[in-house]
């Protein structure tokens, strides 16, 4: 006997930001799904039937008793009311599948493969270039600069997705948000990439300090730009999109 094709789509969710999506499904619609009821109901009728004594009067009797029985199952949404986002999303056409004709700000689907960096890895590195100094621009007085601002920040977690056409999409993440611990991919995968993963995020609009204000005229600005900008190269490409993702998955 052929098993019976499934009727839904699964997907394996290998990231979600809750905070945005509860935030989108109640501006959508008009509150946070809590719970669903599904409610069956059953009347059944059972008839009784019985003879008079003669003594009486002669004839039969008959009585029909209405027997009502009520099912109610209550449902958790979870992650049904994610999914719920992105198909509303669609059909209001306010989320683009792919970068084409996607502009700043606006929202976007992406495929491609996947490949997260933690802090465990960038220490690693670090520990690496300490070793051959004369890599890194500035030598060891560089490096040394560079490892005491990375002690002192708190170093999100970073995420690449390699599209089909070769264009690098990059951003950060939540921890909170992963479905396991970035480790468990790097003994999973090596240093492959995870492939066949769908994104839902957000183009980000990046103006340029140059375009905001004369960063020459504040100096301390200048210089928390000149470093941030640091801090971005050593971690995305020049070339890099940057998109802030909802949510990371695989469709089954």
């Amino acid at each position: 006997m052929e098993s019976e094709k499934q009727a839904v789509e699964l997907v394996d969710f290998l990231y979600r930001d809750k905070s945005r999506l509860a935030s989108y499904y109640a501006q959508i619609f008009g509150g946070r799904l809590m719970e669903s009821e599904i409610t069956s109901g059953v009347n059944n009728s059972k008839t009784l039937q019985g003879s008079l004594s003669v003594a009486v009067a002669s004839g039969n009797v008959t009585n029909e008793k209405a027997i009502s029985e009520e099912k109610k199952d209550t449902l958790d949404p979870h992650d049904a009311a994610n999914l719920d986002v992105f198909i509303k999303l669609l059909e209001l056409k306010k989320l683009w599948q792919g970068l084409r004709h996607a502009k700043p700000g606006d929202l976007v689907k992406l495929r491609g493969s996947l490949f997260l960096l933690d802090r465990v890895i960038i220490d690693a590195c670090l520990k690496g270039m300490e070793m051959t100094p004369n890599q890194i621009p500035g030598g060891r007085k560089e490096m040394k600069i560079m490892k005491e601002m990375l002690s002192a920040m708190p170093f999100p977690t970073a995420y690449f997705l390699k599209l089909e056409d070769g264009t690098i999409v990059n951003g950060t993440i939540k921890d909170s948000g992963l479905e396991e611990p970035v480790s468990a991919y790097y003994f999973r995968y090596g240093g492959n990439w995870v492939g066949n993963v769908i994104l839902y995020g957000i183009l980000d609009n990046i103006t340029a300090a140059k375009d905001v204000l004369d960063i020459v005229n504040v100096p301390f600005l200048s210089a928390s730009q000149t470093i941030a900008q640091g801090m971005r190269s050593l971690l995305f490409p020049p070339d890099g999109k940057s998109v802030t993702p909802i949510t990371i998955c695989r469709v089954m």
